[in-house]
């Protein structure tokens, strides 16, 4: 063992075998620096609400490990006459579609369904959810178990950013309330420390290098054997004028047969999605996407 006056302190957040999120920032205060620091969970915060910025990480962080190409991204409206008044009584009215869904899964000798699930309210007090849900069962079985409303399920499409589109559509800025709730079956993501990985030469080498350059992909992809950087992000504090920064990485070879992206003229799913909340009634119900 050893103390560190001063360095770069380096957490490494491992999402599933595919995904990684490194975290690198400057350390004034001593630190005991010894042997390699072991994976531990990344802690759930007491907050589930998608306003709040470490709930959103989680949220992000727990979708990679979680779901992936084949899961589907499920919508569930409600009918004018099925339309709750307060937000617990939808979320209510889900956990009870879910229990259903689990019940008939048994029937079925399948394992309890792995979920998240994401309760919006507009600023106009409209209610609707999403849910990000296991892949083994038939879309059509999903959506008639919805006795409330409109139901569309679509398999998941990962790009060459993986899921980032879904997770960023889902924990998007909300103008009303919005929460989320995952299933206790859940794998948590993991992380390890270190205080030696990153040099400070280093450190002040990629503050200095564009987020997009060639040599900051290099580093990063250097440092994670067998990952490719799919993101790169700097912040700097204007407290403690250093810089905070941040990099996604991806395994090479993830779902090698990657979605595409939409062709000219053909809206994606996310996109007819959100047509379909806005434009969802009972005397006109949206066509399926």
């Amino acid at each position: 063992m050893r103390t560190m006056e001063k360095g770069i302190k380096t957490i490494t957040t491992y999402c599933g075998d595919d995904e990684r999120e490194i975290s690198l920032f400057a350390f004034t205060e001593p630190v005991r620096v010894g042997q390699r620091s072991k994976k531990k969970k990344v802690s759930a915060p007491k907050q589930k609400n998608l306003n709040d910025q470490n709930a959103r990480r989680y949220f992000r962080q727990l979708v990679k490990t979680n779901f992936r190409k084949g899961d589907y991204h499920l919508v569930l409206t409600y009918d004018p006459e099925n339309l709750p008044e307060e937000i617990e009584r939808a979320e209510q009215l889900v956990k009870n579609y879910l229990r259903r869904v689990n019940r008939w899964r048994s029937s079925m000798k399948l394992s309890a369904m792995k979920y998240i699930y994401i309760t919006e309210q507009s600023s106009t007090g409209r209610i609707h959810h999403h849910l990000l849900v296991s892949g083994d069962m038939d879309r059509q079985q999903l959506e008639e178990m919805w006795k409330l409303g409109y139901a569309n399920a679509d398999k998941l499409r990962p790009t060459k950013n993986g899921l980032a589109n879904i997770i960023a559509y889902l924990a998007k800025d909300p103008k009303g309330r919005k929460r989320w709730h995952p299933s206790r079956n859940l794998l948590k993501p993991e992380y390890t420390v270190s205080y030696t990985k990153t040099s400070i030469a280093k450190y002040e080498q990629l503050s200095l290098w564009p987020e997009d350059s060639e040599a900051t992909k290099n580093y990063c992809e250097k440092q994670n054997k067998g990952f490719e950087l799919t993101e790169f992000v700097k912040k700097f504090n204007e407290v403690t004028g250093t810089w905070y920064m941040y990099a996604m990485m991806r395994r090479i070879g993830a779902d090698d047969d990657i979605a595409q992206a939409p062709s000219k003229g053909r809206p994606d799913n996310l996109a007819a999605t959100q047509r379909l909340l806005n434009g969802y009634s009972a005397a006109h119900p949206p066509r399926r996407i």
